[in-house]
Formats: structure tokens, C-alpha cells, sequence
């Protein structure tokens, strides 16, 4: 039986959304930022066994989800002269910028797959592992040739240009809606974890906020393809980056505490540490003795 929820703090008093987070990151299985371990001096301290990993693929993800519509953008333009932007962001597959695009989301869906693996029953990895599979599928299985004189890929030879196009769709929505799970996701953690730790942290509403509010914006950025296929991917691409550099700087306050607190308990045990037994003093004074 499922331990009962327990009652929102007082930080999320007035909030009905906030409240319906709390009571779902009680229930479902999520990753903790930290867990923690017995010290030496029997107090527990909080311990990342991948922090750095963690920290590091998150920035990475951000910074490349926030460059590569611009980037494939820029080269486009720098190559062809042309002023002017694709039906889509997917649509550059079939443009100068094809290996900057292809590259940079082959990095972002290696990265998504293999991230929490070290926690792969939990909601981070399911919701992470399908967005990299989403990304992987846009990547081989593009969308619809810009002219009749691009080159189709093998995918498109060996099963048709519209059945190729249906794939790209799914992986597509795939990651969109992967992406909108883990930014609640990532609020459901700053409750749960963030206001119930040892030494709480005090900006974790306030980040949660931030994160429903881009899950919210990448819905926008899907209801607006139906205006613009470029305008709509540009918005929930760029939502996703700034979810993740949103998580990368959550990451890094409590990792800061942990290496202090090492440093702690480093100096502790240096100061218990059994000291040598001083020499007793010298009857000569320390003056040469004559043989």
C-alpha cells in the first residue's frame, strides 16, 4: 500500500495547480536530485554519486536546443544568400546546414537517452528515454523534400516520401510531449524535493512555476503550427533548451553545498585526527654535544 500524501507546505497555499503537482510527485516514482548517506560523525549529508554527469548533460542539452535553430539558420543564409527562413526548422534537413542539424540533435538524442539511466525506474528516464527516441526518428526519418531536385534518403527510397513524413510527425510529437512531461516533471522534484529536504531550498516555488510555464509554452508553440510550422517548432524547441539550463542551475546550488560540505567534514576529521605525541625537550638546549 502506497504511503498516504502529505499536506502541501504553506509555500503553495493559494496555488490549486502548484497543491495538484505536490500530490502527484508523491505518487509517482521520481529521481531525487541527492539521497542521503551516514557520515563518519553519524549526522547524514547529501551525497551526488552523478552530479557532475547530470549537470553537465543538462547544460549541454540547453545550450545546444537554444543554437541549432539559429545555427542551421545563419549557415543556411551564409551559404545560399537566400533572406529568408524554411517552412520549418525539420525542413533544413534538405539544406547546407544538414550536418549542423543532424549532428547537433544525434548529440541531444544520445544525451536524453542515456540520461538518469542510473534511475531507469523512475518517470525522468521513461519521459527522457522516449524524447531522445522522438529525436532520433526526426533525425532519419526527415520530412518532406523542399524540391524536386533534393536528394531523398533511404528511408524515403525504400518506403516512400509520405510514409517517411508520417514517421517524421510521430517522433516529432513523440518529443514534444516528452519534453512537456519532463518540465513537469522537473517542477513535480523542486516540490517534493526541494521543500522537504533537510535544508530546503528557498527558490524551488518559484522554479516550479517556471517549469509549468514552459511546459505551457511549448503547448502554445504547438497550436501554433497551425500558423507557422517554423514559428511553432522555433517556440517549443527553444522551451525544452530553457527547461533544461532552468534544471542545469537548480543542479548546481545543491552540488555547491555538497562539496562544502565535504570540505566539512574533510577539516573535522583532520581536527580529530590522534596528533603525534610531542618530543620532549632537549636537556642541551639543543646545543652541539663534543665527543
Amino acid at each position: 500500500m502506497a504511503p498516504p500524501v502529505p499536506p502541501p507546505p504553506p509555500a503553495l497555499a493559494g496555488s490549486r495547480l502548484l497543491a495538484l503537482v505536490w500530490r502527484w510527485a508523491h505518487r509517482l516514482p521520481l529521481a531525487p536530485s541527492y539521497t542521503f548517506a551516514p557520515a563518519p560523525h553519524g549526522e547524514e549529508v547529501a551525497v551526488f554519486r552523478y552530479g557532475p554527469s547530470y549537470l553537465a548533460m543538462r547544460v549541454v542539452i540547453g545550450v545546444v536546443g537554444l543554437l541549432v535553430p539559429v545555427a542551421v539558420v545563419v549557415l543556411d543564409v551564409a551559404v545560399e544568400g537566400r533572406i529568408a527562413v524554411r517552412g520549418s526548422v525539420s525542413a533544413y534537413f534538405f539544406s547546407p546546414s544538414r550536418e549542423v542539424f543532424v549532428g547537433c540533435l544525434s548529440a541531444v538524442a544520445f544525451l536524453l537517452v542515456t540520461y538518469m539511466w542510473a534511475h531507469r525506474r523512475t518517470v525522468d528516464f521513461a519521459a527522457s528515454l522516449l524524447a531522445g527516441l522522438g529525436v532520433l526518428v526526426v533525425v532519419h526519418a526527415p520530412t518532406r523534400r523542399s524540391s524536386p531536385a533534393d536528394e531523398p534518403t533511404w528511408l524515403q527510397s525504400a518506403i516512400g516520401e509520405d510514409p517517411t513524413w508520417v514517421l517524421h510527425v510521430a517522433g516529432a510529437a513523440t518529443f514534444v510531449g516528452c519534453s512537456v512531461v519532463l518540465s513537469v516533471v522537473y517542477a513535480m522534484r523542486e516540490l517534493r524535493f526541494g521543500l522537504t529536504a533537510v535544508d530546503p531550498d528557498p527558490h524551488a516555488v518559484r522554479r516550479a512555476r517556471l517549469y509549468l510555464a514552459l511546459a505551457g509554452i511549448t503547448l502554445v508553440g504547438v497550436a501554433t503550427l497551425l500558423v507557422s510550422t517554423f514559428a511553432g517548432e522555433l517556440v517549443a524547441f527553444w522551451a525544452f533548451a530553457v527547461s533544461w539550463l532552468v534544471a542545469s542551475r537548480a543542479l548546481r546550488s545543491p552540488l555547491r553545498r555538497v562539496r562544502a560540505g565535504r570540505a566539512g567534514r574533510a577539516g573535522r576529521s583532520a581536527a580529530l585526527r590522534p596528533r603525534a605525541a610531542p618530543r620532549p625537550p632537549d636537556p642541551t638546549g639543543g646545543a652541539p654535544t663534543r665527543r
